[in-house]
């Protein structure tokens, strides 16, 4: 779809006159000298022209609009058009003279496509809104031929201040529209974004009816598109979510502070189950809420780990984290993800310096804080879906997943920063943690264990350095 229309700074204001054509009803707005545009050109001769000398003149505005490559169309309040460029006639098919003084819905709109471009219309007339920023229907051409056309809408004031009419701009998108239906479109003269996308991808109007989707969202739930074309998103929902699925969305449209993503259960065409993120954002026109548009993602591999997490004696009693066994269970799952998504992680291995000393000096008890007060710092330091664990002992780890690469250095920063933040709380002993993190990269396939070994070393020779500074700074 086209993603911008161009904008015209030239302010066209005042009385109305007929000197445009002598069809009836065929009016233009004639700047006024109190109101005009700062703008000028230079001439010729050095002096400077003012635009609103050049625009009093009808046929400058005539030739101006006519060059535009875009559709310009103005209705009075009542949707009868008053204006109408030369691209506008064309694609409608009509002399301007046998379009001039007729009512826009009634003349050059499919029936189905009347009801809502004028509620759009009666919006902008009754003072609702100042544009429609974006809303698309079809025309009929003089030949009875349908085209798609995109349009801005705004109004424009007579010389009291009141609303007399709608400026309208717009483009013909019939060929991106027909690309779904029409094999003898090549896709190559319109590739949508979202088809390149990872993930799946629906547009849907207000009844849960697509419009759009791609070929990951197809695939996802096993049909053809075809098929999936007769479906709606009340088809492809668990029965048992669909109401959570409809709360959601009604909620969300009357901006209520829930997050974007939510979790639900879908039904492949087998029957099979699956759990799907979705992340879904209303679709507006004119201020008024027509659909959604969503990304999907199959998260049931996650959900399978989760549920063997809970299952299993994977939790470690002092900490609260996971385990080492829940641990690897997790993380092994993260790597099918990765491979099967093209999407890398972190593992982190970290462990608390001194506590050998601290149990001697203070005793178990304060000990055993301390390893809950990494916990906590933990906890604090990296995301909800990401699985923190100890491993044994003095020793934690971390998957932290869909981190990038280069992000290395701040999940590591976090860590230490908050370390000190819990270090400025703590009275009887200081914390301090030795780290190593390594990044899992799908290209370079290797073994859970193979990270565990680059990780640990990692964590060894950050501990060395931070022995060889402390031995230096007391012979200094």
């Amino acid at each position: 779809m086209p993603a911008s229309f161009h904008k015209k700074k030239i302010q066209i204001h005042k009385s109305l006159t007929n000197r445009e054509s002598n069809a009836p009803g065929h009016v233009l707005m004639k700047p006024s000298r109190r109101q005009t545009t700062s703008y000028s050109t230079p001439s010729s001769k050095g002096t400077h022209l003012g635009i609103d000398k050049i625009m009093q003149r009808p046929d400058n505005i005539r030739r101006f609009l006519d060059i535009l490559t875009t559709m310009i169309v103005w209705f009075d309040k009542n949707g009868r058009v008053v204006l109408i460029n030369k691209l506008a006639c064309k694609i409608l098919e009509y002399g301007k003279k046998e379009i001039i003084g007729k009512n826009w819905f009634e003349s050059f709109l499919p029936e189905n496509a009347r009801d809502d471009a004028r509620k759009i219309f009666t919006r902008l007339i009754q003072g609702k809104t100042n544009t429609a920023k974006y809303t698309q229907h079809n025309v009929i051409t003089k030949t009875g031929a349908e085209r798609t056309i995109a349009w801005h809408s705004a109004t424009f004031k007579d010389e009291s201040g009141q609303i007399a009419g709608t400026f309208n701009c717009g483009i013909d998108v019939t060929k991106c529209r027909r690309i779904e239906s029409d094999p003898a479109v090549s896709k190559e003269n319109f590739i949508l974004p979202i088809e390149s996308s990872t993930d799946a991808f629906f547009l849907a109007d207000i009844k849960g009816n697509f419009k759009h989707f791609n070929r990951n969202f197809v695939d996802l739930f096993g049909y053809t598109s075809v098929e999936m074309k007769a479906k709606s998103l009340k088809q492809l929902v668990h029965p048992d979510d669909f109401n959570k699925v409809t709360r959601h969305h009604l909620e969300r449209t009357k901006e209520k502070n829930i997050p974007h993503k939510h979790e639900i259960r879908g039904v492949k065409k087998d029957g099979t189950k699956i759990w799907l993120e979705m992340n879904v954002m209303p679709t507006e026109e004119c201020g008024e809420v027509t659909g959604t548009r969503a990304y999907v993602r199959d998260i049931s591999e996650r959900k399978e780990g989760d549920r063997e997490l809970r299952t299993l004696s994977m939790v470690d009693e002092l900490t609260r984290l996971y385990n080492r066994k829940g641990f690897r269970v997790f993380a092994e799952q993260q790597i099918r993800i990765a491979d099967r998504t093209g999407k890398g992680f972190f593992i982190i291995l970290a462990d608390l310096d001194h506590l050998n000393a601290i149990n001697e000096n203070l005793g178990q008890k304060y000990g055993d804080q301390a390893l809950r007060d990494v916990a906590n710092v933990f906890s604090q330091s990296f995301r909800k879906s990401d699985v923190i664990a100890r491993m044994g002992d003095d020793e934690f780890a971390v998957v932290a997943a869909d981190a990038l690469k280069i992000s290395e250095s701040i999940i590591v920063g976090r860590m230490l920063r908050n370390i000190s933040i819990k270090n400025s709380q703590r009275k009887k002993y200081d914390l301090a943690i030795s780290v190593g993190a390594v990044y899992y990269d799908p290209k370079k396939t290797c073994t859970l264990d193979d990270l565990l070994g680059q990780a640990e070393q990692k964590m060894y020779e950050h501990k060395k350095i931070k022995r060889e500074m402390k031995q230096n700074s007391r012979t200094s």
